[in-house]
């Protein structure tokens, strides 16, 4: 879980996540093979009361990539501080994906897996 109901703003166990990494967590958290996931519900649709707080905008379009592709073995390309990849092969029933998470200029390259293999905008 990238944030909790106790760690908000003003909470007994404030912790700050800032809201740029947010999707970059959730994605580790949701597209990887290893663990079990937990969203938080405040990150999924906000949260009001003395210290509101937006909801992630892109964690429905991560939810639901992780119920169309997140599926099968997972392999790791982890090639630069500032870039982590991973590759889900897929399974007898669900086609794969692969991830790519950046916070730098630098990117990684992950390889072509399939020639037949196109880009998805899910969102």
């Amino acid at each position: 879980m990238a944030d909790a109901r106790t760690q908000q703003i003003g909470q007994q166990l404030e912790s700050w996540v800032s809201p740029a990494f947010k999707p970059l967590a959730y994605a580790m958290i949701l597209l990887r093979g290893q663990g079990y996931p937990c969203v938080f519900w405040g990150d999924l649709y906000g949260c009001g009361g003395d210290n509101p707080q937006q909801a992630v905008s892109s964690l429905s379009t991560i939810i639901k990539a992780r119920n169309l592709f997140s599926y099968g073995e997972t392999r790791d390309y982890w090639d630069h501080s500032n870039c982590v990849g991973w590759v889900r092969l897929g399974d007898n029933t669900h086609d794969g994906c692969a991830v790519v998470l950046s916070n730098g200029d630098e990117g990684c390259v992950l390889p072509l897996l399939h020639s037949k293999s196109l880009p998805i905008n899910i969102a």
